[in-house]
């Protein structure tokens, strides 16, 4: 099992007349979650889940951020079998929503799967993806990349709206896929900041990802998918990760606020 997480629920000016979010209103930030197993998700094959994940959202300039994502998850099968699997990427969006460079893979016991590397160009005519691993360059069409549908979600979320659907391409799975996300969002409630001060309004979310042109999604199913408690901030205070029959908690263990950069 692979598990890949996508950053855009995590991280949250959209191409196009979107969304009034600025991303100047967004904490940089490191959050640090405790991944276990589900137990309403009740899967017999699988004993035992435990693991972390890191995810980091910086300002590296006023024109640029970046998000970085790294997990690690131990899995004891029933069967007595036992699976280490780790995934990472690093993805750098321009604010103008024109770029994105990208770097992704996975292990599973240490064998390398689904590397990616390369860049997302857009234009007029939609986002040229060049691959520099695997070389190969394709049309994505018109997509959000993570950080623009992130936006548009919490822009959503402000003005009420209950639910997003967009095409969306982040580069993981080898940087071949696009999938279709839809996103449903909660009334938001006052809760308290994990960085200190008042209370903040913070909205749950469910965000479900459908891999174009697959039997799953022809069917309705989808791929993962993504629960969430995001604050107005672009902090996400706890998830659960859903893949099919199996299900993981991610904790909140740690949040450290990220130097910002100062722009207009």
């Amino acid at each position: 099992m692979v598990l890949a997480i996508a950053a855009s629920v995590l991280a949250l000016p959209i191409h196009g007349a979107v969304a009034q979010v600025s991303v100047n209103q967004l904490r940089p930030h490191q959050v640090t979650f405790a991944l276990t197993l589900d137990p309403s998700y009740a899967n017999p094959n699988l004993k035992s889940a435990e693991g972390q994940l890191v995810y980091e959202f910086e300002r590296e300039s006023c024109g640029w951020f970046r998000t970085r994502t790294r997990t690690l998850l131990k899995m004891q099968f029933s069967n007595g079998r036992s699976v280490i699997n780790a995934t990472q990427s690093d993805i750098s969006e321009n604010t103008s929503g024109n770029e994105m460079k990208f770097k992704s893979s996975a292990t599973n016991d240490g064998k390398v799967s689904n590397a990616a590397e390369g860049t997302a160009l857009r234009s007029d005519a939609g986002v040229q993806v060049r691959l520099v691993a695997p070389v190969r360059q394709f049309d994505a069409g018109g997509v959000d990349f993570p950080f623009q549908l992130a936006l548009r979600i919490l822009d959503a979320a402000t003005k009420s709206r209950p639910e997003v659907t967009v095409r969306h391409y982040d580069g993981s799975e080898g940087g071949l896929k696009v999938y279709r996300v839809t996103t449903r969002i909660g009334s938001p409630t006052q809760a308290p900041n994990v960085l200190g001060g008042a209370p903040i309004d913070t909205w749950p979310t469910r965000a479900r990802y459908f891999s174009e042109g697959s039997k799953t999604a022809a069917s309705g199913t989808p791929d993962y998918e993504i629960e969430g408690a995001l604050q107005a901030d672009g902090i996400v205070t706890g998830m659960r990760l859903i893949f099919g029959d199996v299900s993981f908690k991610a904790s909140l263990t740690n949040v450290v606020p990220l130097p910002e950069p100062r722009c207009e």
